[in-house]
């Protein structure tokens, strides 16, 4: 619930490059990619009944999107954040 989605984003890349490049390799990264956290897109919504019986806070049901930047992908809206 209180991770940075700049850290996720950090280690993420780390385990992505081990992963192609061999833990030795010491070369630049180059997807490029960005973690955001956000409502899962696609969930059913909770009733106004279900979010009053719920001991669960909201921000506690966020999750992380990885976005992959893409050609057009200056033109994505998450929320209020604008990649």
């Amino acid at each position: 619930m209180t991770m940075d989605p700049n850290e996720v984003q950090k280690q993420l890349e780390k385990l992505l490059m081990e992963i192609e490049k061999g833990k030795d390799y010491k070369g630049p990264w180059n997807l490029p990619f960005k973690v955001t956290k956000d409502f899962a897109l696609d969930m059913p919504w909770e009733s106004e009944e279900d979010k009053k019986r719920s001991r669960v806070p909201p921000l506690a049901k966020q999750v992380f999107q990885i976005l992959v930047v893409t050609k057009n992908s200056d033109r994505i809206v998450l929320g209020r954040e604008l990649l």
